[in-house]
């Protein structure tokens, strides 16, 4: 699905001055967004904390939505790239080693930016932000290869389900955990728990 021309950008930029102050305004819009909340993200604050003219940032973004896809889309490709580095280390790996390595890979790929990722899941998914679901989509594209890969040294006979479940319920723990209490991502028990319930159900 296409996003909305609200949502995207007028332009692309192609000189390099262009191009930096794009990444300038993507930056404020992220700041302003953890310090200030969705509604003080005006194009008017973003502008002065970027230190550029509105004049200019409307020329490549329609409004503060924009902007905000854009932090929502460079925040999640963050995660999606580390997590699918966590997943190349482990590959190949007994499933014990292989569960904890991406369940700790989740834990991480939420730690790059957690005030950000809290206000982006608080404050702005009612922008419709596909690029949530396209995360969850590559780890379980991940996942499903792994449990392709280990055949019958796997409980689970349906892997399609079985990617689905493992994918979901780390998501749903880790993202539980960032909202109401970050202190269990620090936890090592926290993330040992995790796994081992995992490890069970996969039967590693």
């Amino acid at each position: 699905m296409n996003a909305s021309p609200a949502l995207q950008l007028r332009k692309q930029p192609l000189q390099s001055r262009s191009r930096a102050m794009v990444e300038d305004l993507v930056e404020a819009t992220a700041r302003v967004l953890v310090a200030e909340g969705y509604a003080g993200a005006s194009t008017n604050r973003i502008a002065e904390v970027a230190g550029v003219s509105v004049g200019s940032l409307y020329q490549y973004f329609p409004g503060k939505d924009a902007l905000v896809m854009a932090v929502a889309q460079r925040h999640f490709r963050q995660m999606t790239e580390l997590l699918q580095q966590t997943a190349a280390a482990a590959f190949g790996q007994p499933p014990a080693v292989v569960i904890r390595g991406f369940v700790h890979g989740m834990i991480a790929a939420h730690a790059v930016d957690p005030a950000l990722h809290r206000a982006i899941t608080e404050q702005v998914l009612h922008l419709g932000l596909e690029v949530v679901d396209e995360v969850q989509a590559a780890a379980r594209r991940v996942v499903l290869a792994w449990l392709h890969q280990q055949g019958e040294r796997v409980l689970p006979r349906d892997l399609d389900h079985a990617a689905f479940l493992l994918v979901t319920v780390t998501e749903a723990a880790v993202h539980a955990a960032l909202l109401s209490c970050p202190e269990r991502l620090q936890d090592p028990a926290f993330e040992d728990e995790l796994a081992d319930m995992l490890i069970r159900y996969v039967g590693g």
